[in-house]
């Protein structure tokens, strides 16, 4: 297994660039330019879910968690409502559900493995 490369430069988050592989840089970049680690990119990402009660998020590749862009898990708690199968041009979509922060939300994406979009809901369960 390849060794991750680790850097000591300091970001504008005050940290050391996340260990990363060769293919990647260890940093995300914000909005506004700064780039940050992985670590305060996903807290940054629930500190917008908070705020702003919607997020682009991922459903993992074994359809079991919610993550955010650094791989950084948000929920375990998921359930796959639906999965939909469009015959123009193949389009499959993955409805799911979600626990965050004890409140249920609700996401539509392409897939395992694949971005969804979320908000959160007023629903009370995940199974509702």
């Amino acid at each position: 297994m390849e060794e991750l490369i680790r850097e000591s430069r300091i970001l504008s988050c005050g940290h050391n660039p996340s260990p990363h592989h060769q293919w990647t840089t260890g940093t995300a970049h914000t909005i506004l330019g700064a780039e940050i680690c992985w670590d305060c990119a996903h807290k940054m990402t629930l500190e917008d879910m908070r705020l702003h009660s919607k997020a682009t998020l991922y459903l993992s590749s074994d359809g079991e968690k919610i993550t955010s862009w650094s791989g950084r898990i948000v929920s375990e708690k998921v359930n796959i409502i639906r999965k939909s199968w469009n015959n123009f041009g193949g389009t499959m979509r993955y409805y799911v559900r979600f626990e965050f922060e004890g409140e249920i939300w609700s996401g539509a994406g392409m897939g395992e493995g694949m971005y969804l979009n979320a908000r959160k809901t007023k629903l009370k369960d995940l199974k509702a």
